[in-house]
This record gives structure tokens, C-alpha cells and sequence, in this order.
């Protein structure tokens, strides 16, 4: 008989861990369906900021030309908006590059360096509304922002990508005017924490816990230890193997699953996979009971996900 799922409470004097996760995890892309944007309707978002020039860049490729090679900039900074985002949208990448600054064209000097770049600090757009343009007192810079709907995804190139994102742009006018992705910044909105543990508690459930047969987003599993996953399966899982299983556990106590942020201590391999803001939106989820274990998990789209299990 399998176990009963557990029920969850949060704690946030735990802390969590996860000590390995393999670098190879996988891409999930969730395609989100958008019209009219009304990004601080949604209740279950919650919003994390980082800076746009604070992401990593790959310089491994073919070098592009030079600055000074660059095209006139937009003759306004929300048509140098509308077009740099469009291009995006509609996978013009060349496009959307011409529009930065020289500055950002000085440090993005490859193709390799542009595509990790828009990946991450970007994403890829899906629908976007300008909802303010300043220009300065002198008109040499601008400051616009978009709300802007992404494809949600998680992977080791762009590493999280939200549902939707509240965008603040610099603009500088250099012989039109540019995009400087160095100042400028993307607000993630994200799936509430109110939600981890539930999610823990039905991945249990439902003997997602099984690397090899688990689907969709489950399949972001990546199972760090075999041997805990399994026994995470015998304990809790509801499928036929499991239930079958000379192993299984009987019925238990659901435990109560604490809830904490991801320690930065912990965090060594899934920074590594994933890049620094690993820490601000990983959750764990501790299980107790006869298999303890602490499930670590990741925003992607309107859900968490658990992505690895790790020994408390």
C-alpha cells in the first residue's frame, strides 16, 4: 500500500541543501499563451529583481565587426524598444544586436556571447507593452518599461526564465538611440512560495520520484542520489512498481514537509548548472518520516518543480 501524501507547514529558520546536481539537467520549455498583459493581476506571482549586466558572458565564437560597423540607432527610445523586443519576439537576433550600445557592443564581442546573453537576460519574448518612456532634461538618455510575457523555461544555457517579467531599460542616443543592457534590469514574477510544499507533497505522491518514468516537467528530476530517489519511491510513491514492491514501506504518518530558502553553502552544483540566482529562487522542502530527505525545487512557469533530492 502506498503511503499517504505528506502535508507541509514552513519553517524559515530550516535551511536547505543539495549537494550535487548534474551539470546536463534538462531543458524545459513551457510555452505560455498570452494576450493583454496584466502581470500584477495575477495572484500567484511573486517578484525577484537582477540586473542584466550581472549575467555571464561566452566569448568561445567568431568574433562580430566592430562598433563603429553598427547601422543608425531608432529615431525614438520607444521605437528603438518596440524594434529591439519585435526582433526578438519574431527571432531576429541581428536585429536586436544592432540596437545596443556601443558600450554592450564592446563586451559582446562573439555570436556565442550575444546568444547566452539574450538568453538569460532576456528571454524569449512572446508579448510585450510599453507602459512608460522618460527621456532626460538634455535628451541624451532614456528610461522605458515593458511588462513583457516569456516562454517560462529552465535550463543550463539561459538558466530560469519566468512566466513574465517587468523590464527597466537604459537607452542612450548614439546616432540614434540604443539600448544599454549593462543598466538595464528584469524584474522576474514568479510562482509564489505558499505553493512548495503542496507541490513536494503531491511529487511524493505520485511517484514522480522515478527518474526513468517521469514526464514533462517531472523529467527536470535529475535523481543526484539513485539510491535516495528509490527509496523515495518504495516509501511514498503511488506507482504500480512501487505498490508491488516486496520493499514498499506500510502506510506511515504523513510527516510535515519545512520549507526554507536554498543554502548558499549547499549551492555549489546547482550555481555551477545554473548560475548564481539559483539562491534566490531554489526552495527545499524537508521530508521526514522513514526516508528522510530534502527535495529541492524551482519556480518554472505557474508551478515548482522538484528538481533533485539530497540527504538532509
Amino acid at each position: 500500500m502506498s503511503t499517504p501524501p505528506p502535508t507541509s507547514t514552513v519553517d524559515p529558520e530550516r535551511t536547505g541543501r543539495a549537494r550535487q546536481f548534474g551539470a546536463d539537467a534538462l531543458l524545459l520549455v513551457a510555452g505560455l499563451g498570452f494576450g493583454a498583459l496584466a502581470v500584477t493581476a495575477v495572484g500567484w506571482l511573486r517578484a525577484d529583481s537582477q540586473t542584466m549586466a550581472s549575467f555571464e558572458l561566452d566569448e568561445r565564437v567568431v568574433e562580430l565587426g566592430p562598433p563603429a560597423d553598427l547601422a543608425p540607432g531608432a529615431a525614438t527610445p520607444e521605437a528603438a524598444i518596440a524594434a529591439f523586443l519585435t526582433a526578438e519576439q519574431e527571432g531576429h537576433h541581428d536585429d536586436s544586436l544592432a540596437l545596443l550600445s556601443i558600450s554592450d557592443r564592446s563586451r559582446i564581442r562573439t555570436e556565442a556571447a550575444w546568444a547566452r546573453t539574450r538568453s538569460s537576460a532576456v528571454g524569449q519574448v512572446v508579448d510585450f507593452d510599453i507602459t512608460s518612456v522618460e527621456t532626460d532634461s538634455e535628451g541624451l538618455e532614456a528610461t522605458a518599461v515593458t511588462e513583457v510575457a516569456l516562454h517560462a523555461r529552465l535550463d543550463v544555457i539561459g538558466g530560469l526564465v519566468p512566466p513574465a517579467a517587468t523590464m527597466r531599460w537604459q537607452l542612450v542616443d548614439e546616432d540614434g538611440w540604443r539600448i544599454d543592457l549593462a543598466r538595464s534590469s528584469r524584474t522576474d514574477h514568479l510562482v509564489a512560495d505558499d505553493s512548495v510544499g503542496d507541490s513536494a507533497a503531491a511529487w511524493l505522491s505520485t511517484g514522480s520520484c522515478d527518474p526513468v518514468a517521469a514526464v514533462g516537467p517531472d523529467a527536470l528530476f535529475r535523481a543526484s542520489d539513485p539510491d535516495l530517489a528509490a527509496a523515495l519511491c518504495r516509501t511514498w510513491g503511488s506507482t504500480p512498481a512501487a505498490v508491488a514492491s516486496s520493499t514498499a514501506m506500510p502506510t506511515q504518518d504523513p510527516p510535515e514537509l519545512a520549507v526554507a530558502a536554498l543554502a548558499p553553502g549547499d549551492a555549489t552544483a546547482l550555481t555551477a548548472a545554473f548560475g548564481p540566482s539559483v539562491l534566490e529562487w531554489a526552495r527545499v522542502a524537508s521530508v521526514g518520516g522513514p526516508t528522510p530527505a530534502e527535495l529541492v525545487l524551482a519556480p518554472v512557469g505557474d508551478r515548482w518543480v522538484v528538481i533533485d533530492a539530497v540527504d538532509p
